[in-house]
């Protein structure tokens, strides 16, 4: 009998322990527990509206900047000059290109092409890309020999092939192309004179360059014993170059006399 009503107030006690506690807990909101099923081996994770961003109120959303910047594509031809010249300012030469490009499929202005040419000109030649400098200013000459900017564009060839030639022991032609594009500006028919003592200046130089290349070829074949090979040589510097550098004269002098004398011990070792 004490058994059974010891039994009795302990399950009443229980009860009323639980019931105490349900007062302070919260409730249990089974709409914000992340559900996982088992659907054909896989996890499909349904996420609680709290943490759904969709369900959130706008206030909680973070906010996001819109940009409405026009696309290259939309910019006027003002806009790209725009951004061509800064550009070039920050030395971006790569883009500057790419912009003027865009601004030369945009125009049919005979005048416009002409500058923009000359412009793309320019830039490879800042660029210090110099053999697309010499292409571009070239065709410009051809094209527009009436232009105003024809001096500038004849300077720029001329000073851009002195720029590309190379040392004395490599080849030489783009050597010859700037004695080629410096005559064509002290010779045009319109008497460029702004950068003519330049200009004169650049041709001296690869004149010079050219006759020493090819007193240093003389020299070497006269070494290997290739005589008759190197006196023609030493003709040609004398044909095309003792005009215009006669420092080239003692030079030229010394070398025939080593020929003469070569050709006196030949003839005495043939006796």
């Amino acid at each position: 009998m004490k058994f059974k009503n010891f039994f009795l107030l302990s399950c009443f006690v229980s009860v009323v322990f639980f019931n105490f506690l349900s007062l302070w807990a919260p409730p249990f909101d089974h709409s914000n527990k992340v559900i996982i099923e088992q659907k054909n081996n896989s996890s499909t994770v349904q996420i609680s509206p709290e943490n759904n961003l969709r369900t959130q109120p706008k206030t909680l959303r973070k906010k996001k900047k819109n940009y409405k910047k026009n696309t290259i594509k939309q910019l006027d031809v003002k806009e790209l000059a725009d951004l061509q010249y800064s550009a070039l300012e920050k030395k971006d030469f790569s883009s500057a290109i790419k912009y003027l490009k865009m601004r030369m499929d945009r125009t049919t202005d005979p005048a416009m092409i002409a500058q923009l040419i000359f412009e793309s000109g320019e830039i490879n030649f800042e660029a210090g890309k110099f053999d697309q400098a010499i292409a571009i200013f070239e065709e410009f000459r051809k094209k527009f020999s009436s232009h105003h900017k024809i001096e500038d564009a004849c300077y720029k060839l001329s000073l851009s092939g002195y720029l590309s030639m190379l040392d004395i022991y490599r080849d030489q032609t783009n050597t010859e192309k700037a004695v080629v594009f410096a005559n064509e500006y002290l010779n045009h028919p319109m008497h460029f004179m702004k950068y003519r003592t330049e200009v004169q200046s650049f041709k001296t130089e690869a004149l010079k360059q050219s006759a020493h290349h090819e007193i240093m070829i003389c020299e070497s074949q006269k070494r290997h014993g290739h005589l008759k090979a190197a006196k023609k040589r030493i003709e040609y510097v004398e044909k095309h170059f003792l005009k215009d550098i006669p420092d080239l004269a003692e030079k030229i002098l010394a070398l025939k006399n080593e020929f003469h004398l070569d050709d006196k011990q030949t003839v005495a070792r043939s006796i």
